[in-house]
């Protein structure tokens, strides 16, 4: 989102509750949804700290991978909850702060027992980012790349609604050929603002095998 015409953080709420409901209205589809990063390739890298735990040094904190999307992001993609529930509508910005998390980052951040219910910040020592209420649990998604397959695939999964984004992904399924949905994608995305560009229009398999290309 341009931030000439997307200047503030409700602009651009806007903008990404438009284009997820444009995005599930179009026919073909079975699931679309919005994500600050695909499956398969790198979120965000964020320490963060277990509510009731002390860290002796800042780098001491442990790290995870972060990553941000649309409540049909789940049924987009076919996840389902192992524990606890999935992100839902009401989880917006001035509702309780919440996350769901990967049975890799439960196991390591809370020793395998249940983390819902439990809080978690990112951040070291001298953040100000709010504490979020685990709320469910799923199983391990790539969030890590895919070139280590023994990685313990680590994510903390976090609504956009509750965050602020200019860049995000759109991810699609589809019924038949996925390449059959850009032009309705590309039509969604313009009747909200002729003027925004989409990029990298592929299948996930391309993505992924275009991410590993070296020039």
């Amino acid at each position: 989102l341009f931030e000439a015409t997307y200047p503030d953080s409700a602009s651009h709420a806007r903008s990404w509750n438009t284009l997820d409901e444009r995005l599930n209205a179009i026919p073909g589809q079975q699931g679309a949804a919005l994500t600050s990063v695909l499956p398969g390739f790198w979120g965000s890298y964020q320490n963060f700290a277990v509510e009731g735990k002390t860290y002796a040094t800042e780098q001491d904190y442990p790290a995870t991978r972060q990553v941000a999307v649309t409540p049909t992001w789940f049924p987009t993609f076919g996840v389902k909850a192992i524990e606890g529930r999935l992100l839902g509508p009401g989880d917006i910005g001035g509702a309780l702060p919440v996350a769901v998390v990967t049975q890799g980052f439960a196991n390591a951040a809370f020793a395998g027992g249940s983390p819902v219910g439990q809080r978690i910040r990112f951040g070291g020592p001298e953040t100000k980012e709010p504490w979020l209420t685990v709320i469910g649990v799923i199983p391990d998604v790539w969030f890590d790349g895919t070139e280590n397959k023994d990685a313990l695939r680590k994510a903390v999964i976090t609504p956009i609604a509750q965050g602020d984004y200019r860049f995000l992904s759109i991810a699609v399924a589809a019924k038949g050929d996925p390449m059959a949905l850009a032009a309705p994608v590309q039509e969604a995305v313009s009747g909200i603002d002729p003027d925004q560009p989409i990029y990298f229009v592929r299948t996930l398999a391309q993505a992924i095998e275009q991410s590993g290309w070296f020039y």
